[in-house]
């Protein structure tokens, strides 16, 4: 009976495991969490989604993509009201993971940058950086050519980056020595992970 014993716990064991010999490798995983620069950050969250959904991450690193979705939508995506999205989910799902501290913190600077953020934006002048760290993406467009709105290469690039923004167009992005872009408002807004990183020159 022991030794049956033994063997169902050590079928049950296996089975357990499986899942995470099927996981990705860490190093891998850091990769996609830390791509090579000059990289896409919306893109990048594009692919840590994909992970999260695909199922073939193990919870710890579920976990830290989500996380990671959130640094990046805080920081260079751009996004203040899609990060404190992310880490309130984040901390709804891993309330115990020990990244949840920082998450909390994370989306508390956020809403606090959100407030200064809204309060310009209702005294303008609009900028557009303004308007996409409030998660307003789609409405930049409809403010190109207004009196004193301002839009700036850098705010280009991430609306590019995003697919909001697509050839041909009329305003300039990137290096005019390297890949230069004319670029104005997508007809159809574009799936980030398709759309690689503009060279950066140094």
């Amino acid at each position: 009976m022991k030794i049956k014993a033994l063997a169902l716990a050590f079928a049950f064991a296996t089975i357990v495991a499986a899942p995470g010999a099927l996981a990705m490798e860490e190093e891998a995983f850091k990769k996609e969490v830390w791509p090579p620069a000059p990289s896409n950050p919306h893109q990048t969250v594009a692919r840590l989604q994909q992970l999260i959904d695909s199922g073939d991450l193990t919870q710890d690193q579920q976990a830290r993509a989500l996380y990671f979705i959130g640094v990046n939508y805080g920081t260079v995506a751009h996004d203040r009201t899609k990060a404190v999205e992310t880490y309130e989910a984040f901390l709804q799902k891993y309330p115990d993971h020990e990244l949840a501290e920082k998450a909390a913190s994370n989306r508390d600077y956020a809403n606090t940058q959100l407030g200064y953020i809204r309060a310009r934006l209702k005294r303008g002048p609009i900028e557009a950086a303004d308007l996409m760290a409030n998660g307003q993406w789609a409405d930049v467009a409809g403010h190109l050519g207004k009196p004193g709105f301002i839009i700036n290469e850098t705010d280009l690039r991430g609306l590019y980056y995003a697919g909001w923004f697509c050839e041909p167009g009329m305003l300039p992005i990137g290096s005019t020595n390297t890949d230069q872009k004319l670029v104005g408002p997508c007809a159809e807004k574009r799936d980030p992970i398709n759309i690689p990183a503009l060279r950066i020159l140094y």
